[in-house]
C-alpha cells in the first residue's frame, strides 16, 4: 500500500512539473508571437497566430492569476485585426459592404464576451489579493496591472468601443432603423462614463465619442461632435509633451476624418464656390496616410471619400423643410463619390466606375423618393440628345448652365469641354476657335489642372493665344491666361507639341526674371533639359540653354561674392546636364567641361583641381584639333593649382605653358606673344611673390630673379601684356614694397 502511495505522490508532482512547464511555454510563444505582429511587415498572419496561441493559453490555463489580462489582450488583439484593413473604420465612417457590417458584427459580439469574463475574473482576483496577508512580487505587479490599468480603463474602454462597433454594424447608408440611433447613444453614454487621465488612450476615448456623435447627424449631435474635437484640440494645447498623446494608427486616421468632417460645418452647400482644392477634404487628401505617396496604402483614401460621402448624405436627411439644402448635401455627396472616378488610385477602372454607378443608385433612392438628377446623369442626359448634332448652339448652353450648377462638382470639367465643343460646332462662319470656346477651355485647364480633360483643352487653346500674344493683339488677360497654361502644360506630356510649350515657358521665365534670381533660371533650365532630344523643338531648346550658362558665366567676376556662388552652383548644374546631353547625342563635351571648372575654381570649389589635371592630360590628337581651349585649360589648371595651395606644381605647370608658346609669331601683324604665355608669367610671378613672403632669407635672390625675367619680358612687350588683362608690374611693385599682390 504504502509504495502505491508513493507512486501515486510522485504522479502528481511529475504532472504539477508538467503543467507548470506548459505553462510556461505557451506564456512565452504568445509574448514571441506579440512581437513578430508588432512589425506591419509580418502581416496579419502573425497577428492570427497570435490570437490563436493566446486562446491556447487562456483555454489550458483558465485558473491563472494572469488571466483577466489575458482576456483582455485577446480583446484588444480582435479589435486590432479588423484595423488591419480599416475594417472598424469603415462601418463608423465609410460606406461598408455587408460582408464588412457582418465581420464587425461578430468581432463586436466576441469582444464584449471577452470583457465581461474579463471583468469578472479581475474583480474576483482583486478581493482574493485582499485576503492575502503577502502578496509575492508578480502578484504586486498583477494586482497593481488589474487596479490601476486594467478595471478603470481597458475595460470600459474596449467595452464601449465594442457597443459603438455593434451599433454601427445595424446602420445603413442614410437612414437607420432607430434602434441603431438608440445604441449609438447607448454606446456615446458608455464613453462618457470614465475618463482617462491625459494620453492616447484618453485621445482614443474622446475621437470614439466625436465619431458617435457624428454617426448620428443630427445638428445638436453634430455641435457637440465639434465641442468634442475642440477638447482634443485643448488637450494637445496645454500638454507639455505631445508625444505621450499620440494614440494608435486606426485612432489617427479617425481622428483625422473627424476633424474633416467637424471642419465641413463651416462649408455652405449652397456656396457657388467650388471648394474642391482648397476645403478641408482636398487638405486631408494631401496628409498622410491619406495622400497618394510611395508604399502607401490606399484604403485610407478611399475611407476618406467614403466618410464625407455618407457624412454629407447623412446631414441631408436630417434637413426638413428646406428642399434646396436637402438636394444641396445629396448633390455634394454625389460629387464626392464621382471624384473617385478622376483620382489616381491603383484600382480597376470598370470595377471602380461600377462601384461608384451602383452607389449613386443608392444614394439618390435612399434619401427620398424623388430626389433631384445627379450632375452626372443631367450630364450624360444632355450629351445625349446633344450627340444628334442638331441645334448646337442650344445645348452649349445647356452644358453651361450645367457647368454652372453649384452641385456639378468634377462634372464641371466634363461640362465645360462639351460646351466648348458645342460652341466650335455652332460656330460654322469661321475656322477660327470661338473667344466663348476659348474662355471654357481656360476655365477647364486652370479650374480642372489634373482631369484627363485637361490636355486637349491645353492642346486646343495654346496656338490660339500664343498666335494672339507674339502678335500683340492679345489682351493682357489673355497674356496672363497664356503664362498660366503654358505653366499647366509642362506638367504634362499628354498635351500636343508638350516640349514646344516647354521651350516657350522657358523662354519666358528667362527673359522676365530679376536680375541674380536663380529660382526662375533653375526652372527655365529644368525645363530646357527635359525636352526630348529627338523632338524638332531639341535644337532651339540646346542654343537657349547654351547661351543662358554663357551669360551666367560672364557675371561671375562681377558680381558679389554670395551672388557668384549662386550663379557658379546653377552653372554647374547645368553644365553637367548639357554635358549628360552632348553625351547622348554623341557630342564633344571638353568645352563644356572646362566651364565647369571654370565655375568651380570661381567659388574655390576644389573639384576644379581634378576636373582641370583630367582634361589637361587629354591626348596631343584632341589637344591640336582644339589648341586654344587646350591652352586654356592648362592656363586654369595652373590658376586651380595655385589656389588650392600647390604653388610648386602650379609653377611648373605655368612655366611649360609659358616655354611652349615663347617663340615670335609668323605673322609680325599678330601681338608679340598669345595671351596663355602672359597668364602663365602671372602665374610664375605671384608664386615666386609667394616664395619671397614665406622665406625671407632667399627674399633678395628671389626679387633678383624676378628683375631678371621683368627685363626680358620688357623686351618682348614693354606693356607686359596687359591688354590681356595680367597686371605682372602690379605683382613686382608689390613684392618689392612688401604687400601682398590683389589676387
Amino acid at each position: 500500500m504504502k509504495p502505491f502511495l508513493l507512486f501515486v505522490g510522485l504522479l502528481l508532482v511529475c504532472t504539477s512539473l508538467t503543467r507548470a512547464q506548459t505553462l510556461e511555454e505557451d506564456f512565452e510563444r504568445v509574448e514571441d508571437l506579440k512581437i513578430l505582429a508588432q512589425h506591419p511587415k509580418n502581416g496579419p498572419e502573425a497577428l492570427d497566430q497570435l490570437i490563436d496561441a493566446r486562446q491556447r493559453l487562456i483555454g489550458l490555463h483558465p485558473s491563472d492569476e494572469r488571466i483577466a489580462t489575458w482576456l483582455l489582450d485577446q480583446a484588444t488583439d480582435e479589435m486590432r485585426r479588423l484595423s488591419l484593413y480599416a475594417t472598424d473604420s469603415t462601418v463608423l465612417l465609410g460606406i461598408p459592404s455587408d460582408a464588412q457590417r457582418a465581420q464587425v458584427k461578430r468581432t463586436a459580439e466576441t469582444v464584449i464576451a471577452l470583457v465581461a469574463r474579463a471583468r469578472k475574473q479581475a474583480a474576483q482576483r482583486v478581493a482574493d489579493y485582499d485576503q492575502f496577508s503577502e502578496l509575492t512580487p508578480a502578484q504586486e505587479a498583477n494586482l497593481d496591472q488589474l487596479k490601476d490599468l486594467d478595471l478603470p480603463i481597458r475595460v470600459p474602454y474596449l467595452e464601449s468601443r465594442a457597443l459603438l462597433l455593434l451599433a454601427a454594424s445595424d446602420m445603413r447608408f442614410a437612414q437607420s432603423p432607430a434602434s441603431a440611433t438608440k445604441a449609438v447613444e447607448g454606446a456615446i453614454a458608455s464613453l462618457k462614463g470614465f475618463t482617462i487621465p491625459p494620453s492616447g488612450a484618453e485621445v482614443s476615448r474622446k475621437t470614439n465619442v466625436a465619431i458617435a456623435q457624428l454617426m448620428i447627424g443630427s445638428n445638436a449631435s453634430t455641435s457637440a461632435a465639434s465641442d468634442t474635437i475642440a477638447s482634443i484640440d485643448e488637450m494637445y494645447a496645454v500638454t507639455k509633451n505631445p508625444s505621450s498623446l499620440q494614440p494608435d494608427l486606426a485612432t489617427s486616421v479617425e481622428l483625422a476624418l473627424a476633424r474633416m468632417l467637424v471642419s465641413e460645418l463651416n462649408v455652405d452647400p449652397l456656396s457657388h464656390s467650388n471648394d474642391q482644392q482648397t476645403g478641408p477634404f482636398h487638405m486631408l487628401l494631401e496628409t498622410r496616410p491619406f495622400a497618394l505617396v510611395n508604399g502607401s496604402t490606399q484604403v485610407f483614401r478611399v475611407l476618406a471619400y467614403d466618410a464625407r460621402t455618407r457624412f454629407l448624405m447623412t446631414r441631408a436627411t436630417s434637413v426638413t423643410g428646406n428642399s434646396a439644402l436637402h438636394d444641396a448635401f445629396i448633390a455634394r455627396a454625389c460629387s464626392t463619390q464621382i471624384q473617385l472616378l478622376d483620382d489616381d488610385l491603383a484600382l480597376d477602372p470598370d470595377q471602380l466606375r461600377a462601384l461608384v454607378m451602383q452607389r449613386l443608385r443608392t444614394m439618390t433612392t435612399s434619401v427620398s423618393e424623388t430626389p433631384s438628377l445627379p450632375p452626372l446623369a443631367e450630364l450624360c442626359a444632355i450629351a445625349t440628345r446633344a450627340s444628334a448634332g442638331k441645334n448646337p448652339a442650344y445645348f452649349a448652353s445647356m452644358m453651361q448652365t450645367l457647368a454652372d450648377r453649384q452641385d456639378a462638382g468634377d462634372t464641371r470639367a466634363q461640362a465645360l469641354w462639351e460646351a466648348a465643343v458645342l460652341h466650335m460646332r455652332a460656330n460654322t462662319s469661321s475656322h477660327e476657335l470661338p473667344d466663348t470656346s476659348i474662355d471654357l477651355l481656360c476655365a477647364l485647364a486652370t479650374e480642372f489642372p489634373y482631369h484627363e480633360l485637361t490636355p486637349r483643352a491645353l492642346s486646343a487653346v495654346l496656338p490660339v493665344l500664343h498666335d494672339r500674344v507674339t502678335s500683340g493683339t492679345g489682351t493682357q488677360e489673355q497674356r496672363d491666361m497664356y503664362s498660366k497654361l503654358l505653366e499647366l502644360a509642362s506638367h504634362t506630356s499628354e498635351v500636343i507639341e508638350a516640349d514646344y510649350w516647354k521651350y516657350e515657358l522657358a523662354r519666358m521665365l528667362l527673359d522676365n526674371r530679376p536680375q541674380w534670381d536663380t529660382t526662375d533660371l533653375s526652372r527655365a533650365m529644368d525645363l530646357l533639359v527635359s525636352i526630348d532630344t529627338q523632338s524638332q523643338t531639341s535644337e532651339q531648346a540646346r542654343t537657349l540653354y547654351i547661351a543662358t550658362i554663357m551669360d551666367q558665366l560672364t557675371q561671375l567676376d562681377v558680381s558679389a561674392e554670395e551672388d557668384a556662388s549662386k550663379i557658379a552652383a546653377q552653372a554647374t548644374v547645368a553644365l553637367q546636364q548639357l554635358t549628360n546631353w552632348n553625351d547622348a547625342n554623341g557630342k564633344n563635351s571638353f568645352h563644356l567641361r572646362q566651364l565647369r571648372a571654370h565655375a568651380w575654381l570661381t567659388i574655390n570649389d576644389p573639384r576644379a583641381v581634378k576636373e582641370l589635371e583630367l582634361l589637361s592630360s587629354q591626348d596631343k590628337a584632341s589637344m591640336q584639333s582644339m589648341p586654344d581651349q587646350g591652352w586654356s585649360v592648362r592656363v586654369l589648371y595652373a590658376k586651380a593649382l595655385l589656389n588650392h595651395d600647390q604653388m610648386e606644381r602650379a609653377f611648373d605647370v605655368a612655366r611649360t605653358i609659358a616655354s611652349e608658346l615663347d617663340a615670335d609669331p609668323v605673322d609680325p601683324s599678330q601681338s608679340a606673344r598669345p595671351v596663355y604665355f602672359w597668364q602663365a608669367w602671372e602665374i610664375m610671378l605671384r608664386v615666386l611673390a609667394m616664395r619671397a613672403e614665406r622665406d625671407p632669407s632667399t627674399r633678395d635672390a628671389t626679387l633678383g630673379t624676378m628683375r631678371t625675367q621683368m627685363l626680358r619680358l620688357r623686351q618682348i612687350d614693354p606693356s607686359l601684356g596687359i591688354g590681356f588683362g595680367v597686371h605682372l608690374a602690379d605683382i613686382m611693385d608689390s613684392t618689392e614694397n612688401g604687400t601682398r599682390p590683389h589676387p
